[in-house]
């Protein structure tokens, strides 16, 4: 099994959108206090992803209902900090609604892997 870059605070996640379809990217924030790489802690399953707010409907083509999202990463990680599992690229965001999917994390750096 091929190892998997781990994600980091600050990591983009991507793949949601707004009810026109524009990427909507989520920034991944504050990770462990313990367990750092290059200065970043490392995301787990308590980790909050927040996207920014982007319209969820539309008024006559005109875009309403704007949201913004706060979500935990479904981290995949066999290995834990604090008790958490470890967030991977690739690992899931369930963001999904009206106006988008579910997002992915994307690790920033390929210098630390987990399993």
């Amino acid at each position: 099994m091929a190892l998997k870059y781990v994600i980091k605070e600050d990591d983009i996640v991507q793949n949601h959108t707004d009810i026109q379809g524009t990427p909507i990217n989520g920034t991944v924030q504050t990770g462990s206090l313990n367990t750092k790489n290059i200065n970043k802690g490392i995301a787990t399953s308590d980790t909050i992803v927040n996207f920014p707010s982007h319209a969820h409907a539309l008024n006559e083509g005109v875009p309403i209902d704007f949201r913004e999202h706060s979500v935990k990463i479904n981290a995949t990680g066999k290995h834990n900090v604090n008790g958490f599992k470890i967030a991977r690229d690739g690992d899931i965001v369930p963001v999904a609604d009206e106006a988008g999917p579910d997002a992915v994390c994307v690790a920033s750096t390929n210098n630390l892997r987990s399993n």
